[in-house]
């Protein structure tokens, strides 16, 4: 149920309106005057504000233009036993959900909290669903290993030879295998995704590897997941098959085979759960996808992305900074797609409005942030300044850690020598921030 606050300086009406609210289940705080409501809402987010424009000390448009500023997905209604037309003109255009003139019904009150409270549910709704994964996600990224990885798509898309594609779970193995599909001479065929786990459960699985002269992939792409799975008479059969294709022997099928493991298929092979002869075939050409916890400002990236998607078109990203730093110092076993559920959790817990610290998952909230010397965290910057603050401490942090060592801390970072260096030079960071002593001057040409 919705979480209210109602102001108003009559305690009779105050008292009313707050019995009808809790009979209907919602939970109310209340306050007598305007200065009591602003002390309410410090460090609180409520999800609707009820207030009278004429209070004590501080007035309801004064109240209200506040609320809209620190916290635009608050709903807020006003009430006025003096409703003039130009006054509720003026509030409905800054955002008000209603101008109520007293005396009014309580059902009417209540009408509005119910549409509130639908309106809420649906746009819950549709961020979830805009922060569901999007084709592209996991390839989206400025880091040298996204580069290279780039770089050996389009390399062997221009190749009929099978490929090994070797990453950790929800590194986005599937969507590299179907770029190299799309990139290649067969992106106009079909391309056929089959789990190596579950075969030979599927018929097409079984005519796919046993090299019939027309099935489902004919002149596409054979993807193959899960590789350490397949079954050891299985792996016979399409050792066979590639042996008689190499032969020119019979009519074989006309695809390209691409393969997804999480270890190398060499290390299948050395462990007994892969055929050497098939692990040597399957392997012409390796394309690993590298770790999210590898590529550096990748993930800066991908959060503005995802919390720009997520937000509505009025409201802008909301992330606080000590959020912010907790999910940078968190390695993500699960990849992108473990960040993926991680936003769209916090997303959820908070309502679709500012995601803190204690709305990210306990795994990730409990990563220490990095601590900053020289100046507290504000958690009222926006996202790209929280950005840039936290990642001026990252970049001192590790270059600490690293002993001042640049080549070594921009292998930590996921970064070339050349990108620290920018970077450094942009945040204005030198040897003296680090040491406390000065340094001589490096040059750019020195550095590289």
């Amino acid at each position: 149920m919705l979480n209210i606050l109602l102001v108003d300086d009559e305690p009779s009406i105050l008292l009313s309106v707050e019995e009808a609210l809790r009979a209907e289940g919602y939970q109310v705080t209340t306050a007598l005057d305007g200065l009591s409501a602003q002390a309410a809402l410090t460090g609180k987010v409520f999800d609707v504000v009820i207030s009278d424009v004429r209070l004590p000390r501080v007035d309801g448009f004064t109240l209200f233009k506040k609320v809209r500023h620190e916290s635009p997905r608050t709903s807020f209604i006003l009430m006025t036993a003096y409703a003039t037309v130009p006054d509720a003109v003026v509030a409905l255009k800054l955002g008000a959900v209603d101008y109520l003139p007293k005396p009014f019904e309580l059902d009417v009150l209540l009408k509005l909290l119910e549409r509130i409270t639908k309106e809420r549910s649906l746009s819950q709704h549709f961020v979830a669903q805009r922060l569901a994964p999007q084709p592209g996600d996991e390839l989206l990224g400025t880091s040298p290993p996204m580069e290279r990885l780039r770089s050996l798509i389009e390399q062997y898309a221009a190749s009929d030879e099978p490929v090994s594609i070797v990453g950790e779970r929800g590194t986005g193995k599937r969507l590299v295998a179907l770029a190299l599909h799309q990139s290649s001479a067969r992106a106009s065929c079909p391309f056929v995704a089959l789990s190596c786990a579950g075969f030979p459960s599927s018929p097409e699985a079984v005519e796919l590897l046993g090299a019939e002269e027309s099935h489902a992939a004919q002149g596409g792409t054979l993807y193959l997941t899960e590789l350490a799975e397949l079954p050891m008479f299985a792996q016979v059969r399409l050792l066979r098959s590639l042996k008689e294709r190499e032969a020119g022997r019979g009519k074989q099928p006309d695809v390209r085979i691409i393969t997804s493991s999480l270890v190398p298929l060499r290390e299948l092979v050395a462990g007994g759960h892969l055929l050497e002869g098939l692990g040597e075939r399957l392997r012409v050409l390796e394309l690993p996808v590298p770790a999210l916890r590898t590529r550096g400002d990748d993930l800066m990236l991908l959060l503005e992305q995802l919390l720009r998607r997520a937000a509505a078109p009025s409201s802008p990203p909301e992330l606080s900074v000590a959020a912010l730093a907790a999910l940078s110092a968190y390695p993500f076993p699960g990849n992108v797609r473990e960040l993926h559920h991680a936003l769209r959790r916090a997303l959820v817990v908070s309502g679709g409005r500012r995601v803190e610290l204690s709305h990210l998952p306990p795994e990730i909230a409990g990563q220490q942030a990095p601590q900053s010397g020289t100046e507290p965290l504000n958690d009222s910057r926006s996202l790209p300044e929280a950005v840039r603050a936290f990642e001026r401490e990252y970049l001192k942090r590790v270059l600490q850690k690293s002993e001042g060592h640049r080549a070594r801390a921009a292998q930590l970072l996921g970064i070339s020598r050349k990108n620290l260096w920018e970077k450094l030079k942009g945040y204005g960071i030198s040897d003296a921030d680090l040491t406390g002593t000065p340094a001589p001057a490096v040059t750019e040409r020195e550095e590289r």
